[in-house]
């Protein structure tokens, strides 16, 4: 097996030559014209437009991908030029200072384009790889506060896992009597510390240091692992430089943003971009990092680093980061094989962002990837890319401040007029999200990326500051699991960040927008005063669309499930005495189940229903209908399960959770620009409509 990166591959060779060969026809007379006969303000326009035109053209074509990007970036750096060259005002403090800050939020969103482009030059899927040996394996499930449903459910599933040679530990930092008993009834065994010195990183070296398996797989306590997830990564640990094989995430139930914003299977969960194309591409260049869960490990690699790190609070990137350092190499594998719990509340997700975000800071702080000894350059660039990304807070208020402040307090953020926002803006902004469109296919939608960072980035921008002065401050917070939410309420309190600037936002362009233009009526200012006012007004307005949708997103919908529900399609058989009535299951719970039959058959209200699955695992219990309705040719009946035990049960998790294929088929629509500002400028109609149905 090579680790070496291999970029003279046919396929990625013949596209960067074309890519290359492409630019420079195209490139080299733009740069002539820019240059040697400097054009004029018109002709620029004419340039950005062919340049967009360009770019879509090569849409078409995905051997043209990397011209897409080469183009990108040749638009971006001639608009830097500009800006650099062109558009800082210093005519009073107040505007070079916020015309500096600008210009160094817009150089980090350039950096961080550029490393994006690079990191994910190339994606690599590999397939499964069949172990040749079988050696010993630890399965840790860490849990600290998770409700016992839970845990049990993710113990059942590591229990399933098919591998001839496994012992799994549950590791209860929160010392729990329940646990244990429900631990050592279903056949796990209970490991728990007398202190809990390190948190999650604390308690995973304290098993190791009490278990002796050869490899160690993790799961948080909430991700359910499939049968085969041991047999499909294994085989990977065949190579003696193989440390880490890490697994895709996925997740069951939607995300606060899918789920509060009305766009549930509409738009891919926010997540998914880093696990379908950032570490795919992190894998090409042998830099795909630990992320906690859905992973193993070996462990003679873990002892030789001295365990887990417990210096930062993301101790799952630290500790991979060492594990390169140290010559070793990753693995990983795009498909999913354990489905976890996404963050239920918005209040939730940005906890867990914090925390991610001080975790990076941390390891920029303490352990910078750029200066390690042992790494190699991409793996320098991607984790310095990975760890700079959680900086965004700063940066993205500087970017909703900026154009206020001209519009409240008439600072000056930039020079230039609509003419150069058509030539050199428009083409930078349109050519990167056309390139990332392309790189994001249906991992995620243009514009959403903003409202995730908008919705976070006071709480972030805080953090990440706090930790690069002092990286020990701040602790370890366990993200909530297992919760529901009875009534639709609204998260005030988290939400204050941003409907504070929400409320900026209203005050320049309700008042200090029409009075501006009405000031420049009476006082006939110059023509370069109105290209402000109009710059700054368009600016702030879509800074509002995209503030109003984050603060959406503190409309906490109902969740009054207990139980995940699941879409399963198994055959069914329904026991009416002596009738066997065949039907197909729609989806699955651990409290009921949705199936499809023939119309017109006459189903009791209590029946006793057979499943089975085609990895062989069948249950058999009583169901009670809950509710029946027609639907085309079939009649799908809602059973809600009586009395059932805990054999029963645990067949129950495996039918949902087990099967290889349990999270191979989940799609979502392909990224469409017009479509997803069309969602985005709905929101708040489709969300508020939605708090009073």
């Amino acid at each position: 097996m090579n680790w070496n990166v291999d970029i003279s591959s046919k396929r990625v060779r013949q596209q960067w030559l074309i890519g290359i060969a492409l630019l420079l026809v195209i490139g080299l007379p733009f740069l002539y014209s820019a240059i040697v006969v400097p054009l004029s303000p018109a002709e620029q326009v004419r340039v950005s437009m062919a340049l967009i035109a360009l770019a879509l053209v090569a849409t078409f074509s995905g051997v043209l991908r990397p011209l897409i990007i080469f183009l990108s970036c040749f638009a971006s750096m001639r608009y830097f030029y500009w800006r650099i060259a062109s558009t800082i005002t210093t005519d009073t403090f107040a505007d070079g200072t916020v015309s500096i800050l600008l210009l160094a939020a817009e150089i980090y969103g350039l950096l961080i384009l550029f490393l994006g482009y690079f990191q994910t030059i190339e994606v690599q899927n590999r397939p499964f790889s069949v172990p040749s040996s079988f050696p010993s394996v630890d399965v840790f499930i860490p849990t600290y506060n998770e409700p016992i449903d839970v845990v049990r459910r993710t113990l059942i599933g590591a229990l399933t896992i098919e591998y001839p040679n496994k012992t799994v530990y549950v590791l209860d930092d929160g010392h729990r009597t329940e646990i244990r008993a429900m631990t050592e009834h279903l056949g796990g065994v209970y490991i728990s510390r007398p202190n809990n010195v390190g948190a999650k990183a604390g308690n995973l070296n304290y098993a190791l240091q009490h278990t002796h398996g050869e490899l160690i797989a993790t799961f948080d306590a909430d991700h359910v692992p499939v049968r085969g997830f041991l047999s499909k990564t294994v085989g990977f640990f065949d190579d003696t430089r193989v440390a880490l094989v890490q697994t895709a995430q996925t997740f069951f139930n939607p995300d606060p943003f899918e789920r509060n914003l009305g766009l549930t299977g509409k738009i891919p969960p926010e997540q998914r971009f880093f696990y379908h194309v950032i570490q795919p591409g992190n894998d090409f260049w042998n830099s795909a990092f630990f992320c906690g869960s859905c992973a193993v490990l070996r462990r003679s690699a873990l002892e030789s680093i001295g365990g887990f790190k417990t210096e930062t609070v993301t101790e799952d990137a630290h500790t991979s980061l060492v594990l390169h350092s140290a010559g070793y190499a990753s693995v990983y594998l795009p498909t999913p094989l354990a489905a976890g719990l996404a963050t239920e509340s918005y209040r939730g997700y940005v906890q867990q962002r914090m925390r991610w975000a001080r975790g990076m800071a941390q390891i920029l702080r303490i352990d910078c990837p750029l200066f390690k000894r042992g790494l190699t350059i991409p793996q320098r660039v991607n984790y310095f890319n990975a760890m700079l990304h959680f900086f965004f807070g700063i940066p993205r208020l500087i970017m909703i401040l900026a154009p206020l402040s001209f519009l409240l307090f008439g600072v000056h953020p930039l020079k230039a007029d609509v003419a150069a926002v058509m030539a050199y803006i428009l083409p930078h902004v349109a050519l990167s999200m056309i390139a990332n469109s392309i790189i994001s296919k249906n991992y995620r939608h243009s514009f959403y990326a903003a409202v995730y960072e908008v919705s976070i980035a006071p709480y972030t921008a805080a953090v990440t500051l706090l930790a690069l002065i002092n990286p020990r401050l701040g602790k370890f917070n366990v993200t909530e699991k297992g919760t529901n939410q009875a009534a639709a309420r609204f998260d005030y309190e988290t939400s204050i960040p941003t409907l504070v600037l929400l409320g900026i936002s209203v005050l320049g362009l309700m008042v200090a927008f029409p009075l501006r233009l009405l000031l420049y009526g009476s006082h006939g200012s110059s023509p370069a005063e109105l290209d402000a006012i109009l710059i700054n007004g368009i600016w702030a307005a879509a800074n509002f669309v995209t503030l109003l949708a984050a603060a959406c997103v503190g409309f906490e919908r109902p969740q009054r499930r207990v139980a995940p529900r699941v879409a399963r399609e198994f055959e069914c058989m329904l026991l009416a005495g002596p009738e066997v009535i065949a039907g197909t299951s729609v989806d699955l719970s651990e409290s009921g189940v949705r199936i499809l039959t023939d119309k017109g058959r006459e189903i009791p209200e209590e029946v006793d229903i057979v499943i089975k699955s085609s990895f062989g695992i069948d249950v058999r219990v009583t169901g009670r209908q809950v509710r029946q309705f027609a639907r085309g040719a079939y009649t799908e009946t809602a059973f809600g399960f009586v009395n059932v035990d805990s054999h029963a049960y645990r067949r129950i998790v495996q039918l949902m959770f087990s099967g290889d294929q349990s999270w191979t088929g989940q799609e979502y629509p392909r990224d469409g620009v017009l479509r997803s500002f069309w969602s985005l400028v709905t929101t708040y109609w489709r969300v508020s409509g939605a708090q009073y149905e």
